[in-house]
């Protein structure tokens, strides 16, 4: 029996289903179930996920995915056994229908059970309605009556159109891609580029394009799904595109841009091309001596002219000073 085929008593609005503890092909469609596999929990766990609806096969996954339920979250437990669970979880468990059936294969009869264990994390009351059923037929009819009543009988919250957490898919994707990267190395956040226009296709990463066409090596931004959903500041991530596609030079023309760049720098989580560091390090501090002095020198200047005419020996040092730093 497809766990498609259950026709399961889920909640009339449907939120995207995701499946743990398996791999596509192990159960379900690749079209309708979102797999979570133990690889993905810890980056999920940084990134914040909660979801609303569930598959799990296994009743040792319970734990984890009560964890992962939003306040509206909900599951289903599909296995082949009777699907009993005690201990903690066991509060949560709303609605239990067991179907056994029997089969002879070469003159032995062969049994065999399918049980579905509704849960839900805003549920605490244990099970409130528990079926027998003689076969498949008996089975999804079952399952139909309990979709009819389980406003009556599950407890706490449920996802609705009006109410239902957002952005699941959105964390799910962004730590797939996480996942993915070759060696667990994502590309760097900032990189130097060569005059050359380089065409990025990435949709599935924050990516900008250089607004101008010049021969000057540019800076390269490019910010991945998870950089973008939880390893970097939300306010590092809105502003950091507007450094894309200019040359070092122009960041510095601009006190914004020079502060953005200097929040970069100071941002341990954000991954910066060693090159590329160095020559923004060295150029920020130029500015900022280059700032030092000129603000020195006009210091020196408004002293002159403050004093030129009540303390001629005083705005003549000042003038010197300040003619000195103009000839520097």
């Amino acid at each position: 029996m497809n766990v498609s085929d259950l026709r399961l008593p889920l909640p009339p609005f449907q939120p995207v289903m995701f499946a743990l503890g398996q791999t596509p092909g192990a159960g379900g469609r690749e079209g309708v179930l979102r797999y979570i596999t133990p690889e993905l929990l810890p980056l999920l766990g940084e990134l914040g996920f909660e979801a609303d609806l569930f598959l799990i096969h296994q009743a040792a996954w319970l734990p984890v995915t009560l964890d992962l339920c939003s306040v509206y979250g909900e599951g289903v437990l599909v296995s082949g056994a009777e699907g009993q669970v005690s201990g903690e979880c066991s509060r949560h468990m709303w609605a239990r229908v067991t179907f056994h059936s029997s089969t002879i294969q070469s003159s032995t009869v062969q049994s065999s059970t399918v049980s579905a264990t509704y849960f839900a994390r805003g549920h605490e009351r244990g099970v409130q309605a528990e079926y027998r059923a003689a076969d498949a037929a008996q089975f999804h009819a079952r399952c139909v009556e309990l979709a009819e009543q389980r406003k009556f009988i599950r407890s706490g919250a449920e996802a609705m159109s009006y109410a239902h957490t957002t952005g699941a898919l959105d964390l799910w994707r962004a730590a797939r891609e996480e996942l993915d990267f070759p060696k667990g190395n994502p590309p760097w956040n900032l990189e130097l580029v060569d005059g050359r226009l380089l065409m990025v296709d990435r949709s599935d990463a924050i990516v900008h394009q250089p607004s101008t066409l010049n021969h000057q090596p540019w800076v390269s931004v490019k910010l991945t799904g998870f950089d973008a959903h939880g390893r970097l500041p939300p306010a590092l991530v809105a502003q950091l595109p507007s450094l894309h596609g200019l040359s070092p030079a122009e960041i510095m023309l601009n006190k914004t841009r020079r502060e953005l760049l200097r929040q970069a720098l100071q941002t341990p989580a954000l991954r910066i091309e060693p090159g590329l560091r160095e020559i923004l390090r060295q150029a920020l501090a130029a500015c900022e001596s280059h700032a030092l002095k000129a603000g020195i020198k006009k210091h020196h200047w408004r002293r002159y002219r403050d004093l030129r005419k009540v303390d001629a020996g005083k705005a003549r040092y000042h003038l010197r000073l300040a003619q000195s730093m103009e000839a520097a």
